[in-house]
Parts: C-alpha cells; structure tokens; sequence
C-alpha cells in the first residue's frame, strides 16, 4: 500500500484549522531565521507563546503552521518539516499505525502520533481545546492499493467505516471522523 499527497479545493474557514505543520528549529537562531523567511515569503506570526517557545503563524492563504521551539523532546529526530498534526483522538492514530504499518511513536494523554519505519515527518492526533470549533480542513490521506476489495475489509476491520463510491476511489472515515480514499495502485 501507499500514500500519495494531493492538492485539494480550499473553502474559507470558520475556526482554526483542523491541521496544521510543525517546523523544528536547531537552537534560537535558527528559529528566529525560520520566522523570519516565513514573513519574507508573505507568512504572518499569529501568536508567540513565550513559556512554551513556540511561534504560530499563517501562510498567505490563512493556513496555519508552528515554528517550534529547539530541544522539543516530541519532534526530535524529526526533521525540518516534523510534523502534521490533526485535531481528532487517540483512535486515530492507533487505526493509521495499524492501516499504514508504521509505528506508533508517541501515546501520551490525549495526543498519538506515527512515524514511517525509516523515520521523517510523523502523523498526528490530538484532542485540543474542546471548546474551540474547529474550521474544515483536515488531512485527507489517499490510499492505494493493488487489491481493493481485500484492503477494504481490511481496514474496516480496523474500524473504517465506508462513506461513499465513486468511479476511481471508495471514501471512507477513520474512527476520528477523517475522510480518506481508498483506489487501485
């Protein structure tokens, strides 16, 4: 099976977005050199959070991503682009460890995330603030593979449940409510 990263239609947000990036930062230098190129590039810094160390900012189209702080235990060895991250709860990321074979790296609270076998940019879930309705965009993660009908049942065993089909894929949820295709290699 595999997975394959596609450009959506956007809609105009309600809330904060459901997902969003994390950027790592080597020590303070280079975290300020990160937010600095983001602004250069048309990004603006929404809120700095000085006790935690971390930036959150926006892109030009209003998406958001957070410059994190040097020496953050959970994103390390991550890379520069550490981390997708998505509002939606542990379940989630136990189905997407089990459904794409890759380990669970990170179950502590209400937070799970999953990292490919050979390590990069890990996959997220968390339960943030309750009390904040969150916006639409979430991640929607397109997946292939050479048997169909066999994957399905498959993932359904796993706790997907079959939303809808089209001519080229089958759209399903996983148990944090994401959409996702499922269509041949």
């Amino acid at each position: 099976m595999g997975l394959r990263f596609v450009e959506t239609e956007t809609e105009v947000e309600t809330g904060p977005n459901r997902l969003h990036l994390h950027l790592t930062s080597t020590d303070l230098q280079d975290q300020v050199r990160t937010v600095g190129r983001a602004e250069e590039l048309g990004g603006r810094v929404i809120h700095r959070y000085p006790e935690e160390g971390h930036v959150v900012m926006a892109d030009p189209g209003g998406n958001e991503f957070c410059v994190i702080e040097p020496g953050n235990r959970f994103l390390e060895g991550a890379g520069f682009l550490a981390e997708a991250t998505d509002h939606g709860p542990p379940g989630a990321g136990r189905f997407w460890s089990q459904a794409l074979a890759w380990p669970l790296v990170w179950e502590q609270g209400l937070q799970t995330a999953i990292q490919h076998p050979s390590g990069g940019t890990k996959l997220s879930w968390d339960i943030r603030d309750q009390d904040t309705p969150y916006g639409s965009k979430q991640q929607w993660l397109h997946l292939v593979a050479d048997d169909v009908d066999d994957e399905r049942a498959r993932l359904v065993g796993l706790g997907a449940l079959r939303v809808e089909a089209d001519e080229d894929a089958l759209v399903m949820t996983d148990p944090g409510g994401n959409r996702f295709t499922l269509s041949p290699a």
